[in-house]
Formats: structure tokens, sequence, C-alpha cells
């Protein structure tokens, strides 16, 4: 396979952001969908919309995820064998109103792009590439503030469909993307997730001599995570959650950084050689519950 390239992958979020914003229903929002689409379909991936629709705190809305999966084929493993393919995930949609005023270029825009990078790495190596199942998620972002019932939209729906189509034991776990790519990025580790898979990332960092490259949060975060490990996937988020500019006019695409994007990459390659993963206990999830 050939080199994780930061540099395409920069290339690749600066252009979803020069679509405009992606709040729902604007322009941008549609662009970038039918962008992400097409370039996925390019490289090969078999591409399938998971539209749905919700009630939020501003109306009925209805979001659409976007979900690839190369190609089955005789010689590659079958994708129901149990525990057999990670999920790789970000969010494309970007917060505010039709006014659409925040660019959301690493919180949203840089995980795409990491996506597609991936995507494309992949598609060379088909055997790989059989292992991943890659969603990018819809209706993320909360309408008002960030609840239960207002955000994560997306990752919601597509695990309880999993969970209710009995298709979670085929899967290994869930690495989500959230605010990545900036330069100086400090990956930090909400509690409640994968302690497989979190250690999985903290020997790979020190192997790497990436310093402090990653730290652990001493708290949640809302993420995608939090769905998968509430429908008993093993799961754990690649995210700032100290970064400043998250959830401001100021998270542009300017502030990203290709060698920040590409240590992201990286880190979500070498999960996909992770051994089956214990699921979330009884107790684990009753805590993701309050």
């Amino acid at each position: 396979m050939s080199r994780i390239d930061g540099t395409i992958a920069l290339q690749r979020a600066r252009t979803i952001c020069s679509l405009g914003p992606r709040a729902y229903a604007t322009p941008g929002y549609r662009q970038t969908l039918a962008y992400l689409r097409s370039e996925l379909t390019r490289l090969g991936w078999h591409t399938v919309f998971q539209a749905f629709d919700t009630a939020t705190p501003v109306g009925d809305r209805t979001y659409t995820n976007l979900i690839a999966s190369w190609p089955a084929d005789k010689d590659e493993p079958d994708a129901k064998t149990p525990a057999s393919r990670i999920i790789l995930a970000a969010h494309y949609d970007s917060p505010g109103s039709q006014l659409g005023t925040f660019p959301a270029a690493s919180g949203g825009a840089a995980g795409c792009g990491i996506i597609m990078e991936l995507a494309e790495r992949l598609a060379a190596v088909p055997d790989l590439a059989a292992r991943v199942q890659l969603v990018l998620f819809d209706g993320e972002e909360p309408t008002q503030q960030i609840s239960t019932t207002d955000g994560l939209s997306g990752s919601r729906f597509f695990l309880h469909t999993l969970q209710e189509n009995g298709q979670i034991p085929h899967f290994r776990g869930l690495l989500a993307f959230g605010a990545v790519g900036h330069p100086r990025a400090s990956w930090t580790l909400p509690t409640l997730t994968n302690s497989v898979l979190n250690q999985s990332l903290q020997t790979f960092v020190y192997l790497q001599k990436w310093g402090n490259q990653l730290t652990q949060l001493g708290r949640p975060a809302w993420g995608p995570h939090l769905p998968a490990l509430q429908a008993g996937l093993s799961a754990t988020y690649l995210h700032d959650a100290l970064y400043p500019a998250l959830g401001t006019a100021d998270d542009t695409p300017e502030q990203l950084d290709a060698e920040s994007l590409r240590r992201a990459a990286l880190a979500g390659l070498q999960l996909l050689n992770l051994r089956p993963l214990p699921s979330p206990t009884p107790a684990d999830k009753s805590k993701l519950a309050h």
C-alpha cells in the first residue's frame, strides 16, 4: 500500500470547506454529500445513502448517512464473518443555521479528508479494504444544545440499525474521527471508551515517538463512539476536546496541517489488524445511559 499522504487529505478537507458551510439543507451541505459519494465511487467503493427521518428540537428532519464498503469478492474475507471489520467514521455536517457561519474545518471536514485518504490507499489493497466499513454521519451537530435528544442523530440511527439487524457481532470496533488535523493537536481520549482500542493507540503513538500526541481527557465526551458503545460495539474517539477554535468561526481550513492529518489517518489504519475486541459490559452501558 502506498504511503498515507497528509497533503492530499488536506486538499480534500479544503475542497469540502470551499463548497460552503454544511449546516442542514444549505447548498454546501448538499454539495459536500454529493462530492463525498462521487469520490468514494470513483475510488471503487460501493456506496449507499442511509436516509432517515428524526424529530429535532427545531422540527422533523431527514438526514442522510453515507456508507462505503469494498465490493465483495470470492477471494476476500466474508463480511458476515463474526468480528471481521472495523468501522472508521467521521461526520460531514457543520453547526449553524441556514446562514451557515461555521466552516468546521477541524470539526468535520478534516475527518472526511482522512476517510477519503484512507479510502484511496486501501483501494490498492483489497484484502485490507474488505476489513473496513467507512461511514460519514449526518446530523451529528445539535440543532440547539447537544443532549440525549439533540445531536449524534446519524451515529445513533446507524448503530441502532446495526443492532436491530443483528449485525453488531460482524464488527470488531469503531473509531470515530472528531476534531483532528490542526497543528499541535492532542488527541484527548475520553473516559468510557474501549480500553483495548485506547491501549493500541497509545502504543502506536509511543512507537512513533510522537510525544504528547495523545492524552487522557479524564471525562466523557460527546461523539459517535457513544451510540456504538450503547449498542454493544467497542469504540473510541480520536478527537481534541480542548481545541479552542472548535465550534467557532475560527475553525477554518487555514488552520489545518498536513502532518497532523497524516498522523490521524495512520492511527486509524493501524487498528485494522486488531484481534476481536470485548464488547462493553452491562455496567458500562449503564454508565453511558446517564
